[in-house]
């Protein structure tokens, strides 16, 4: 959020598909209120966060999945 000050909202709409690359960078798509779409570049450091978090989540091959997701209870496993 603080990279891209997005609402909270458009952050957890995200599916994995919204990070993208275009060019050299990568960027994020927002979907905003209504049907807006927003699509920012990312800071590099965003860029390094969310390349760990994928791959530590093991997300990059779920393009259509939720980019945030919650844990089940104490397990530290990711829903689907």
């Amino acid at each position: 959020m603080v990279y891209t000050f997005a609402r909270v909202g458009a952050l957890v709409a995200m599916n994995v598909e919204d990070y993208y690359p275009q060019g050299k960078h990568w960027w994020v798509r927002l979907h905003e209120k209504g049907v807006k779409l927003h699509e920012v570049p990312v800071h590099h450091k965003l860029e390094e966060y969310l390349d760990a978090y994928l791959d530590a989540a093991e997300l990059r091959s779920e393009k259509r999945g939720l980019l945030f997701r919650e844990t089940k209870g104490k397990t530290k496993k990711l829903t689907p």
